[in-house]
């Protein structure tokens, strides 16, 4: 593999660039799938699950790519998270946006984030958004609520019209239907209301391996001391989750 040149105190971001820029597309795949299995170890670490030995990770990510190699028939392949499960983000329309939404919650010390990013028709990241909200929401409400605050950033920076993207199918229908409301009513009403507004808007739903991205962003928004917004960044522990949906996004 290649020596990336990288000066000290590169931002992650900046790092990121400067692989995409110069390793081969192989190699580069390569540093993906390992930043992957250190956010993985360090979940594992941060929940307790099973864990492998540090000193596994490198080799256990050139052993999936050999074998995804080996399965697929493809020799040269650009490994993204998503792509390795058949499962990808996909883009919208040229003439429109696509926002992903999600919701993390701490019901142990009543906290609820909200993780959006919007982007184009090529990938590229136009805005996103880690926010949080001191509440005890249920499942269903949190993400009825990442929705809402999702679409009013949409609005806020006239990213319109878009295509709301969330893993939770249970909201999709309540609000693409007209089945009685529960305690999740009033939410869905707000959000019936900005999708009537903002014509060309909709709400579909995603699995999970195509939501990671807002996954991630809701989960930093849980422990944020203060909402946050970005244009044309996003942040730099989510940056090889966008590479994973999109190589070119960055």
């Amino acid at each position: 593999m290649t020596n990336v040149k990288a000066g000290d105190g590169m931002h992650f971001i900046e790092f990121m660039i400067a692989c995409m820029n110069q390793l081969r597309k192989e190699d580069f795949g390569l540093v993906c799938v390992i930043i992957w299995r250190i956010w993985y170890y360090y979940n594992g670490k941060v929940h307790g699950s099973v864990m492998i030995p540090e000193k596994d990770v490198v080799p256990w990510a050139a052993d999936f790519i050999t074998d995804f190699r080996s399965a697929t028939g493809v020799e040269k392949v650009f490994l993204g998270v998503n792509s390795i499960f058949g499962i990808a983000w996909r883009p919208p329309d040229e003439r429109s946006y696509k926002m992903n939404t999600d919701a993390a919650i701490d019901s142990a010390f009543g906290r609820v984030g909200f993780g959006v990013i919007i982007r184009d028709h090529v990938g590229s990241v136009l805005a996103s958004s880690s926010q949080f909200l001191a509440a005890f929401f249920s499942p269903m409400v949190a993400e009825a609520m990442a929705i809402f605050r999702g679409l009013e950033f949409t609005r806020d920076s006239s990213l319109l019209p878009c295509t709301v993207v969330l893993d939770a199918q249970v909201v999709v229908r309540l609000i693409n239907s007209d089945v009685p409301l529960s305690e999740v009513g009033i939410v869905v009403s707000g959000i019936r209301r900005l999708l009537y507004c903002e014509q060309g808007c909709s709400v579909i739903f995603a699995p999970r391996l195509a939501d990671v991205v807002a996954h991630q962003l809701a989960k930093i928004g849980v422990s944020a001391v203060r909402n946050s917004f970005w244009m044309e960044v996003v942040q730099p522990e989510v940056v090889p989750l966008v590479l994973g949906d999109c190589p070119s996004s960055l």
